[in-house]
């Protein structure tokens, strides 16, 4: 379990750099260029998007207000979440990003081997997060998500309130089903992606990369 901490190990990285940030902002000497505040506010910002994800697989194992339909609650938090993945894989790659310039830019030295390095990690977060995106942005996924159980769901609740009572088991049933399916579902994404953050984070804690690129900077 190598990477079991990851997120935990970088977490008191970022607890040391973020208080150095914290009296930059009280002394008025914040710098939009300054390399610590880089590094903790793309951080803050992963940091967010998988706090709006755990609080969203809270949502699911609630039960809808009485003033909402319960496929409609189940429909909207699981595209909500579907949303949020997508945000994380784009601040992950763009956290990366940053870090590779500023090292980079540290270092000088041969950009293209820098490159080649850091491959590996864009590729952990393509390889565990590509087919979790693809969702959102296909309507053909996004149908084969809903044709069989949320779909239903949300057709029996509009028959139900139209008068028709006999739909009533039926929604009830299907409500029940769709947010047990939905709810594994997340439940499962949840792991996955955790497991992808923890060594996305070990393996930058473990190559020392913001050491290096802080290095002449810590007073």
């Amino acid at each position: 379990m190598k990477y079991k901490d990851g997120f935990k190990r970088y977490l008191s990285v970022m607890a040391k750099i973020g208080q150095e940030c914290a009296e930059l902002r009280i002394n008025n000497k914040c710098s939009e260029s300054d390399k610590r505040l880089k590094i903790f506010y793309g951080f803050m910002e992963i940091s967010k998007t998988l706090d709006s994800l755990k609080l969203n697989y809270k949502f699911m194992r609630l039960s809808a207000p009485k003033s909402v339909k319960e496929s409609k609650y189940i429909e909207y938090h699981f595209f909500v979440y579907l949303q949020e993945v997508y945000s994380l894989k784009e601040k992950i790659i763009s956290y990366l990003n940053v870090i590779q310039k500023l090292f980079t830019k540290k270092i000088k030295s041969n950009k293209q081997e820098i490159e080649n390095n850091f491959k590996p990690l864009f590729e952990l977060v393509s390889d565990s997060l590509d087919n979790l995106t693809d969702i959102r942005n296909s309507h053909i996924h996004q149908k084969t998500y809903m044709e069989n159980d949320l779909s239903w769901s949300l057709n029996y609740d509009f028959l139900k309130n139209l008068g028709y009572s006999e739909y009533k088991d039926m929604a009830n049933i299907s409500n029940k089903k769709t947010r047990l399916k939905y709810k594994n579902i997340l439940k499962t994404n949840c792991k996955n992606i955790n497991q992808m953050i923890n060594m996305y984070f070990s393996l930058l804690v473990d190559s020392d990369l913001i050491n290096v690129i802080l290095t002449d900077d810590k007073k």
